[in-house]
Protein backbone atom coordinates (compact mmCIF):
# COMPACT_ATOMS: atom_id res chain seq x y z
CA UNK A 1 0.00 0.00 0.00
CA UNK A 2 2.99 2.46 0.92
CA UNK A 3 4.50 1.55 -2.05
CA UNK A 4 1.38 2.03 -4.49
CA UNK A 5 0.64 5.32 -2.67
CA UNK A 6 4.48 6.85 -3.23
CA UNK A 7 4.37 5.87 -6.79
CA UNK A 8 1.16 7.63 -7.37
CA UNK A 9 2.59 10.96 -5.99
CA UNK A 10 5.82 10.32 -8.43
CA UNK A 11 3.21 9.96 -11.36
CA UNK A 12 1.53 12.83 -10.38
CA UNK A 13 4.98 14.91 -9.81
CA UNK A 14 5.86 13.75 -13.49
CA UNK A 15 2.58 14.81 -15.05
CA UNK A 16 2.35 17.98 -13.59
CA UNK A 17 6.13 18.74 -15.17
CA UNK A 18 5.41 17.43 -18.91
CA UNK A 19 2.59 19.76 -18.82
CA UNK A 20 4.03 22.59 -18.00
CA UNK A 21 6.78 21.70 -20.39
CA UNK A 22 4.42 20.95 -23.29
CA UNK A 23 3.23 24.95 -22.02
CA UNK A 24 6.01 26.42 -22.51
CA UNK A 25 6.64 25.93 -26.09
CA UNK A 26 3.52 28.52 -26.54
CA UNK A 27 5.07 30.51 -23.68
CA UNK A 28 6.97 34.11 -24.15
CA UNK A 29 9.16 34.08 -20.91
CA UNK A 30 8.21 31.40 -17.77
CA UNK A 31 9.85 32.52 -14.48
CA UNK A 32 10.89 29.43 -12.41
CA UNK A 33 11.44 28.90 -8.82
CA UNK A 34 12.50 26.11 -6.50
CA UNK A 35 12.18 25.87 -2.86
CA UNK A 36 12.34 24.29 0.33
CA UNK A 37 11.49 25.15 3.95
CA UNK A 38 10.54 23.67 7.34
CA UNK A 39 8.02 24.53 10.11
CA UNK A 40 5.10 23.04 12.33
CA UNK A 41 2.56 20.56 11.99
CA UNK A 42 -0.66 21.15 14.35
CA UNK A 43 -3.52 17.97 14.05
CA UNK A 44 -7.49 18.31 14.23
CA UNK A 45 -9.41 15.34 14.78
CA UNK A 46 -10.94 12.99 17.67
CA UNK A 47 -7.71 12.76 20.06
CA UNK A 48 -6.88 15.24 22.26
CA UNK A 49 -8.72 18.77 22.72
CA UNK A 50 -8.13 21.76 25.30
CA UNK A 51 -8.12 21.16 28.91
CA UNK A 52 -11.72 20.04 29.96
CA UNK A 53 -11.96 22.45 32.46
CA UNK A 54 -11.57 24.89 30.13
CA UNK A 55 -13.99 27.47 28.78
CA UNK A 56 -14.77 30.02 26.05
CA UNK A 57 -12.29 29.78 23.06
CA UNK A 58 -10.78 26.70 24.45
CA UNK A 59 -13.77 24.92 24.96
CA UNK A 60 -14.94 25.41 21.72
CA UNK A 61 -11.53 23.83 20.27
CA UNK A 62 -11.93 20.62 22.17
CA UNK A 63 -14.57 20.04 19.68
CA UNK A 64 -11.69 19.98 16.66
CA UNK A 65 -9.63 18.13 18.86
CA UNK A 66 -6.67 20.77 18.63
CA UNK A 67 -3.81 20.59 21.32
CA UNK A 68 -1.09 23.17 20.71
CA UNK A 69 1.16 21.46 22.89
CA UNK A 70 1.15 18.14 19.91
CA UNK A 71 2.91 20.45 17.47
CA UNK A 72 5.44 18.87 15.77
CA UNK A 73 7.84 19.31 12.29
CA UNK A 74 7.09 19.21 8.77
CA UNK A 75 9.27 20.02 5.93
CA UNK A 76 8.51 20.63 2.38
CA UNK A 77 10.52 21.12 -0.98
CA UNK A 78 8.90 21.61 -4.95
CA UNK A 79 8.88 24.28 -7.72
CA UNK A 80 7.09 26.93 -8.78
CA UNK A 81 6.40 27.85 -12.09
CA UNK A 82 4.99 31.38 -13.22
CA UNK A 83 2.14 31.64 -15.69
CA UNK A 84 2.12 35.23 -16.01
CA UNK A 85 1.51 38.52 -14.07
CA UNK A 86 0.75 37.57 -10.82
CA UNK A 87 -0.20 34.17 -11.05
CA UNK A 88 1.80 30.93 -10.33
CA UNK A 89 1.85 26.94 -10.34
CA UNK A 90 3.50 25.14 -7.57
CA UNK A 91 4.35 21.59 -6.65
CA UNK A 92 5.45 20.18 -3.54
CA UNK A 93 6.73 17.58 -1.31
CA UNK A 94 6.31 17.65 2.29
CA UNK A 95 7.79 14.83 4.91
CA UNK A 96 5.54 15.53 8.14
CA UNK A 97 4.79 14.50 11.44
CA UNK A 98 1.36 14.57 13.39
CA UNK A 99 1.06 13.81 17.18
CA UNK A 100 -2.07 13.98 19.42
CA UNK A 101 -2.89 13.10 22.96
CA UNK A 102 -5.62 13.02 25.02
CA UNK A 103 -3.63 13.32 28.39
CA UNK A 104 -4.94 17.21 27.75
CA UNK A 105 -8.53 16.43 27.08
CA UNK A 106 -11.94 15.94 27.67
CA UNK A 107 -10.81 12.53 26.59
CA UNK A 108 -8.24 11.80 29.28
CA UNK A 109 -10.22 8.92 30.52
CA UNK A 110 -9.47 7.13 27.56
CA UNK A 111 -5.87 7.63 27.52
CA UNK A 112 -5.23 7.07 23.90
CA UNK A 113 -2.42 8.55 22.30
CA UNK A 114 -0.98 8.71 18.56
CA UNK A 115 2.17 9.25 16.35
CA UNK A 116 2.09 9.52 12.40
CA UNK A 117 4.44 10.26 9.74
CA UNK A 118 2.96 11.06 6.55
CA UNK A 119 4.34 12.20 3.10
CA UNK A 120 2.10 15.16 1.46
CA UNK A 121 1.99 15.96 -1.85
CA UNK A 122 0.67 19.00 -3.36
CA UNK A 123 -0.15 20.86 -6.92
CA UNK A 124 -1.88 24.18 -6.13
CA UNK A 125 -2.85 27.17 -7.94
CA UNK A 126 -1.33 30.34 -6.57
CA UNK A 127 -2.79 33.94 -6.87
CA UNK A 128 -0.21 36.87 -5.59
CA UNK A 129 -2.27 40.11 -4.35
CA UNK A 130 0.86 42.10 -5.68
CA UNK A 131 3.64 42.17 -8.20
CA UNK A 132 6.43 44.05 -7.07
CA UNK A 133 9.28 41.96 -5.26
CA UNK A 134 10.27 45.56 -2.78
CA UNK A 135 6.99 44.89 -0.69
CA UNK A 136 5.00 42.53 1.63
CA UNK A 137 2.88 40.55 -1.35
CA UNK A 138 0.06 38.60 0.29
CA UNK A 139 -1.16 35.47 -1.69
CA UNK A 140 -3.44 32.08 -1.42
CA UNK A 141 -2.59 29.03 -3.04
CA UNK A 142 -5.43 26.07 -3.63
CA UNK A 143 -5.19 22.69 -5.26
CA UNK A 144 -5.50 18.90 -4.89
CA UNK A 145 -3.20 17.28 -2.86
CA UNK A 146 -2.54 13.11 -1.98
CA UNK A 147 -1.13 11.54 1.15
CA UNK A 148 0.49 8.30 2.14
CA UNK A 149 0.92 7.94 5.87
CA UNK A 150 1.51 5.43 8.63
CA UNK A 151 0.66 6.27 12.33
CA UNK A 152 1.64 4.30 15.62
CA UNK A 153 -0.77 4.60 18.97
CA UNK A 154 -0.57 3.43 22.01
CA UNK A 155 -2.93 0.50 21.75
CA UNK A 156 -0.73 -1.21 19.43
CA UNK A 157 2.89 -1.96 19.48
CA UNK A 158 3.79 -1.52 15.82
CA UNK A 159 2.38 1.10 13.40
CA UNK A 160 -1.05 0.42 11.43
CA UNK A 161 -1.64 -0.44 8.02
CA UNK A 162 -0.62 2.37 5.86
CA UNK A 163 -3.02 4.45 4.55
CA UNK A 164 -3.69 6.60 1.69
CA UNK A 165 -5.94 9.26 0.98
CA UNK A 166 -6.46 12.68 -1.27
CA UNK A 167 -6.65 15.85 0.11
CA UNK A 168 -7.83 19.59 -0.83
CA UNK A 169 -5.29 22.04 0.51
CA UNK A 170 -5.72 25.65 1.16
CA UNK A 171 -2.65 28.17 1.59
CA UNK A 172 -2.12 31.46 2.58
CA UNK A 173 0.96 33.13 2.98
CA UNK A 174 2.86 36.39 2.72
CA UNK A 175 6.23 36.61 0.52
CA UNK A 176 8.76 39.24 2.04
CA UNK A 177 10.41 42.47 0.31
CA UNK A 178 13.53 41.05 -1.71
CA UNK A 179 15.66 42.91 -4.12
CA UNK A 180 17.60 39.58 -4.89
CA UNK A 181 16.88 36.14 -6.41
CA UNK A 182 16.10 34.49 -2.51
CA UNK A 183 12.42 35.26 -1.66
CA UNK A 184 11.25 34.43 1.54
CA UNK A 185 7.83 33.28 2.53
CA UNK A 186 5.81 32.63 5.56
CA UNK A 187 2.46 30.55 4.71
CA UNK A 188 -0.20 28.52 6.81
CA UNK A 189 -1.91 25.43 4.94
CA UNK A 190 -5.20 23.82 5.33
CA UNK A 191 -5.24 20.27 4.58
CA UNK A 192 -8.33 18.52 4.84
CA UNK A 193 -8.23 14.72 4.43
CA UNK A 194 -10.89 12.75 2.89
CA UNK A 195 -10.33 9.73 5.19
CA UNK A 196 -10.84 9.61 9.50
CA UNK A 197 -8.32 7.38 10.13
CA UNK A 198 -5.11 9.58 9.75
CA UNK A 199 -5.05 9.03 13.79
CA UNK A 200 -6.20 5.12 13.90
CA UNK A 201 -9.79 6.29 15.35
CA UNK A 202 -12.76 6.37 13.13
CA UNK A 203 -14.73 8.46 15.21
CA UNK A 204 -18.40 10.18 15.28
CA UNK A 205 -16.60 13.22 12.95
CA UNK A 206 -18.82 13.49 9.44
CA UNK A 207 -15.83 14.90 7.99
CA UNK A 208 -12.09 13.75 7.69
CA UNK A 209 -9.26 14.54 10.14
CA UNK A 210 -7.46 17.76 9.15
CA UNK A 211 -4.24 19.11 9.79
CA UNK A 212 -2.33 22.97 9.57
CA UNK A 213 0.80 23.29 8.68
CA UNK A 214 2.77 26.74 9.50
CA UNK A 215 5.81 26.96 7.81
CA UNK A 216 8.98 29.00 6.46
CA UNK A 217 10.14 28.95 3.02
CA UNK A 218 13.44 29.80 0.90
CA UNK A 219 12.75 30.47 -2.59
CA UNK A 220 15.17 30.26 -5.07
CA UNK A 221 14.63 31.94 -8.76
CA UNK A 222 16.67 31.25 -11.61
CA UNK A 223 16.95 32.70 -14.75
CA UNK A 224 14.09 33.33 -16.35
CA UNK A 225 14.33 31.10 -19.77
CA UNK A 226 12.64 32.50 -22.72
CA UNK A 227 11.43 29.76 -25.10
CA UNK A 228 10.51 28.96 -28.33
CA UNK A 229 7.15 30.79 -30.08
CA UNK A 230 4.87 28.25 -32.45
CA UNK A 231 7.09 29.27 -35.19
CA UNK A 232 9.93 28.24 -33.92
CA UNK A 233 11.68 31.64 -33.31
CA UNK A 234 12.40 33.12 -29.51
CA UNK A 235 10.27 35.81 -28.92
Amino acid sequence: MLRKGLTILFALTCIGSSAWSQKSTIAEQQMLQYFFGGGTTSYFGEVGGADGEASGLLASLDYLGWDPLQTRLGFTAGTRFGIKGNMAMSMSLNPIWISGNDKRSTHADRGYKFNAFALNGSFLYEYYFGTKRIQNTPFLGVGPGLMVFTYKNNVASTFGDPGISPSFVFNLGIRLPSRTRYLHTVQIEFNYLFTDRLDGIEGHREIGDTFYFLKYCMNIEVDKTFVYNKRGLIR
